[in-house]
């Protein structure tokens, strides 16, 4: 509720209490008028305390996050331990594994959860014909939640009214990446060297607009 509106509810509902006292005090008013200005009065702060809580209300929302992890950062406690999420992260050419991770820092639980995670291009411009192929294992074993595989490198979670993120609560996503180029007889297919930029969108119910984050995803010898 933006600050205009709310003003607008207190002044109506001052004017209202005003406008019953007014009636109470005019010359010929009796006793009932009076005990009409007591009601009033102490009906104010009751009035102020349910506009407050209406107000309160309303302006809790889920307010998501968006990051990676690497091996590194593994168990899942610790991510939901850390204070803030990283946009960029070094992953091995060896083990070219990543987390996808979403974080509802907001106070209430975010419903009907829509992402959209996809390859943007190599970042920075890199002379490479080299695309990544990324592979989305079943997240946690349970197919009526799990990324959609578009193409090789977009994906679509659509999670629904069963899923939920609950507040203060982060999940993670685990991505493969592999190419589609480079692959010689017996040799196993890795990602070339360097930045790759993601794109990841979340919808949620309660947000008043997507939210968007630039990923880069840092492949090198060893991390």
């Amino acid at each position: 509720m933006s600050r205009a509106l709310w003003i607008f509810i207190i002044l109506i509902s001052v004017g209202l209490v005003g406008l019953s006292i007014f009636e109470a005090v005019r010359p010929n008013a009796d006793v009932s008028g009076w005990v009409q200005v007591g009601i009033a009065a102490l009906g104010v702060p009751i009035l102020l305390r349910e506009l407050n809580q209406i107000r309160e209300a309303i302006n809790r929302k889920p307010k998501i996050n968006i990051g990676l992890a690497n091996v590194n950062d593994l168990p899942l406690s610790k991510v939901r331990n850390a204070k803030a999420l990283h946009t960029t992260k070094d992953i091995s050419r060896g083990y070219p594994h990543f987390e996808l991770v979403v974080r509802n820092n907001g106070s209430v639980t975010a419903k009907s959860i829509k992402i959209h995670f996809e390859f943007v291009s190599r970042a920075p411009k890199e002379n490479s014909l080299a695309v990544p192929v990324l592979e989305c294992v079943d997240w946690r074993k349970d197919d009526r939640f799990t990324f959609k595989k578009v193409n090789n490198a977009d994906f679509v979670f659509i999670g629904g009214a069963n899923w939920v993120l609950h507040a203060n609560d982060s999940d993670m996503f685990p991505f493969h990446m592999t190419t589609t180029l480079g692959k010689k007889d017996g040799e196993r297919e890795r990602p070339d060297y360097g930045k790759y930029e993601f794109e990841c969108t979340v919808w949620a119910d309660g947000l008043d607009k997507p939210v968007q984050e630039k990923l880069i995803v840092n492949v090198v010898e060893k991390i």
